[in-house]
């Protein structure tokens, strides 16, 4: 039923609201729906002022940027079966600048080359979540890409989801404020994994648990993670690193970190 495959969050707001919320089916070709096209359905729920659009099962092939706008649910029918595809263009799904109270999940993102913003791409957003996503081989030949990158996010929630074959699982850049990355499986991914801005401003980071990395990760926590508790269940085992440490965590302050399982490696290194 719709009801199983809609994320808990979006469930409590529709029991709480007292109006019918407005939901559409977008089906790929050959299938019936009430779109054939998600951007569509996205931009007639945003005329409402929000609502839920429901992609079925199937491949959707992208040929444009996808915008997603405030009060929008974008809910896959089944995370295995339900891929959208940017066939190796740089084309990827961005969440309107500012947006809020958005939700992503049960959907298969893959072969974005956006070098520079990702497959989602988070403008500033609050009260975002993506959660029970595959992220597959977002990045170019040159092993530069990412999945998740964020700018200026408050209450975003990242959880539940796979990365494999990628480049750079979650990449922020300027301040975060109260956000959540946890119970993520991270593997085969050529390059990093980036927590926290580039320039080292990446606070914010409040809760950061239960997540493994397996298979040729290298795990970078980078920025300032000022009031961040890196505490719970960080495991990595069967890690092919460039350097020997597991985890580097670089210029970061007033940081907590304990009760995490490392295999086969040094377990971290700290540098200013």
């Amino acid at each position: 039923s719709q009801r199983d495959i809609l994320p808990s969050a979006l469930r409590r707001r529709q029991q709480m609201s007292a109006e019918k919320e407005f939901v559409a089916t977008v089906a790929p070709p050959g299938k019936v729906g009430d779109y054939s096209e998600i951007q569509k359905a996205i931009d007639q729920a945003n005329i409402l002022g929000g609502g839920t659009v429901l992609l079925k099962s199937g491949t959707y092939n992208i040929i444009k940027k996808l915008i997603l706008y405030s009060n929008i649910n974008l809910v896959g029918e089944s995370i295995a079966n339900t891929v959208v595809d940017f066939n190796l263009s740089t084309n990827n799904l961005e969440i309107n600048q500012s947006a809020k109270n958005v939700s992503i999940s049960n959907i298969t993102f893959k072969k974005c080359l956006n070098t520079t913003t990702g497959a989602i791409y988070i403008n500033q957003g609050t009260r975002v979540t993506i959660e029970n996503c595959l992220l597959d081989s977002n990045r170019d030949a040159s092993n530069n890409g990412a999945d998740i990158y964020s700018t200026g996010s408050a209450q975003l929630i990242i959880r539940n989801c796979e990365s494999q074959n990628g480049a750079t699982f979650f990449s922020c850049d300027n301040a975060l404020v109260n956000n959540e990355v946890s119970q993520c499986y991270i593997h085969d991914s050529t390059n990093r994994i980036f927590i926290g801005g580039t320039t080292g401003h990446g606070g914010g980071l409040t809760r950061y648990w239960g997540n493994f990395f397996k298979d040729h990760t290298k795990a970078i926590f980078r920025g300032n993670f000022d009031y961040a508790n890196i505490d719970t269940n960080i495991r990595l085992s069967g890690t092919t690193l460039l350097t020997e440490e597991a985890v580097r965590f670089i210029d970061s302050d007033q940081m907590s970190i304990s009760n995490n399982d490392i295999s086969g490696h040094r377990a971290c290194n700290l540098c200013s």
